[in-house]
């Protein structure tokens, strides 16, 4: 908002307010983007000599007339004909020279006529004037407590910025995360200066041993968020939504043209290795009146949101009229919904009412469900059991439940047996640890750590004739996360070291679990004769 004058001054000609008393009040006029003018105080100087900023608020002049905070002045012995000289005439003036400066509509109340003692539109003429002698008992503590209260005024207007400011912010996630992990991060690779090739033992980096062997190779990746693509790409035209899509239609994908990072590390065959793969079953058991009532809403959906929707309607008016929350939402149904659904199931059940059995099951559930209304949870089982020896038949059935992730282990007795191997030892050690360490946000900010790096993990022997020399033998993996490495330093339970402390020899063990499970489809493609994952 330009200021198009300042320093303006209004001295008090009885300065009787005020602790000290006030002499003269210093204002500024400017004006908005609406050519709205506005004369606010910016300071207040007592008869000590000492000038007070008024830090915001304090306006006289604002929306087209003088406020009520004007008034305030008045105490201080001026007239309402000294605030017209002093501010009104003032503000004539700058509208004046602002609307020839920048050809600017002149404000109506600019055009007012009548000289020094008009009074200003949408300012009545002062009521009962204020007694100097007792103006500072009346007024003084307003004023004592100006310049807080502009303070105040200040940090709420600052506080209402801020808040838009923000509000702006998180209005584009996509944007404020993408730069996060764009520049906040800082690479926390382990790449060896002199290789790309971590051997032991240092004998294979060698001899055609590398080419001839059946070897363990493990290469480190930088991990993908697995839904980057649905959650944090901002939307094109024509692109599908997760409704639309599924999530994550091929998760592993993401890793498909991914780079190693730095060296990779080359190890024997292990002396042991087993692998479990495992999918999760659960039992499921329902009755024949569940089943049936399952078959009837399937069969019947269209009836059956109907009367949701009408018992929603009633419930909705119901509710209003009681000020009671409405009685349907997406989360769930109550009250009349409820019974509509629940006279429309009985309705569907009747045909149990055609045998013994039926009746049994169908008058045992709702004597149950009225058991439960009056406080009391006894299951229809409960009174079947209790009181014939009999339950209803569960249909017991084991049900697919989810697939597993599956985890398996490495173990390694590492020994230098010379300077070189021992450099490989270290290197190897290193590549791990700090590969599975999550990486801190960099600079100033700690909000977020981001993920580890990932493994890829092949068994590896003799080249076929097709240029393939993966293991046919051995289980494929997917990209890994390493969830565990323990390095024993004194493996035969006492020190033993060289002459610069390099333990002689160090176990290790890594527990490696995929991302991802294994599914049917991943098989697709693989020789008859590969084992696959």
């Amino acid at each position: 908002m330009p200021v198009l004058k300042e320093n303006l001054i209004i001295e008090t000609p009885d300065n009787t307010i005020g602790n000290p008393p006030i002499v003269k009040w210093t204002y500024k006029i400017s004006v908005d983007d609406n050519n709205n003018y506005i004369a606010q105080l910016t300071s207040f100087e007592g008869d000590n000599g000492q000038v007070t900023p008024v830090s915001s608020g304090g306006a006289l002049w604002k929306n087209d007339a003088l406020t009520p905070f004007a008034d305030q002045l008045l105490a201080s012995g001026l007239t309402q004909d000294t605030l017209n000289k002093t501010v009104y005439q003032e503000l004539q003036n700058v509208a004046k020279a602002n609307t020839k400066a920048n050809q600017v509509p002149l404000p109506s109340w600019a055009k007012t006529t009548g000289g020094n003692n008009a009074t200003p539109p949408g300012q009545t003429a002062q009521q009962t004037p204020v007694n100097p002698a007792t103006a500072n008992q009346q007024q003084g503590s307003w004023l004592d407590n100006l310049n807080p209260l502009s303070t105040q005024m200040g940090q709420i207007n600052e506080l209402i910025e801020q808040v838009k400011t923000t509000l702006g912010n998180i209005n584009d996630p996509i944007g404020s995360i993408n730069k996060v992990v764009d520049g906040g991060f800082n690479s926390g690779n382990y790449v060896p200066t002199d290789t790309n090739l971590l051997v032991y033992p240092v004998e294979l980096k060698y001899t055609p041993h590398y080419d001839l062997a059946d070897l363990l190779i493990i290469e480190q990746l930088e991990y993908v968020p697995v839904n980057k693509k649905e959650f944090l790409t901002p939307k094109k035209q024509g692109q599908k939504t997760v409704f639309e899509t599924g999530l994550g239609a091929d998760p592993d994908a993401r890793f498909n043209n991914i780079k190693k990072i730095g060296a990779s590390v080359t190890l024997p065959m292990p002396q042991s290795f087993n692998e479990r793969k495992a999918v999760q079953f659960g039992e499921d058991t329902m009755n024949v009146l569940a089943a049936g009532l399952t078959q009837d809403v399937m069969q019947n959906m269209g009836e059956y949101t109907g009367l949701a929707l009408a018992g929603a309607a009633i419930g909705t008016g119901t509710g209003l009229l009681s000020g009671k929350a409405p009685g349907f939402s997406l989360g769930g149904f109550s009250g009349m919904t409820k019974f509509a659904i629940g006279a429309r199931a009985i309705k569907g059940a009747a045909g149990m009412a055609g045998n013994s059995s039926g009746q049994a099951l169908l008058s045992t559930t709702v004597s149950s469900l009225m058991l439960k209304a009056a406080g009391m949870n006894v299951s229809a089982e409960t009174i079947l059991a209790r009181g014939a020896g009999i339950i209803p038949n569960p249909n017991m059935e084991l049900l697919f439940r989810s697939p597993e992730l599956r985890t398996f282990g490495f173990a390694y007795r590492l020994t230098a047996r010379s300077p070189a191997e021992a450099t490989e030892i270290r290197r190897i050690i290193r590549f791990f640890k700090q590969g599975m360490s999550p990486k801190r946000q960099s600079g100033q900010q700690n909000y977020f750590l981001k993920t580890p790096n990932v493994f890829r993990v092949k068994f590896k022997t003799i080249k076929d004739k097709n240029g393939s020399d993966r293991n046919k033998g051995m289980p494929k993996f997917k990209t890994c996360a390493l969830k565990g490495f323990t390095t024993d330093y004194s493996p035969d339970q006492m020190w033993a070291a060289y002459e610069d402390g390099q333990p002689v020899s160090v176990n290790i063990m890594m527990e490696f679990g995929e991302l991802t499970p294994i599914y049917a489809n991943d098989y697709a493609g693989l020789p008859d004769d590969d084992i696959g994952f």
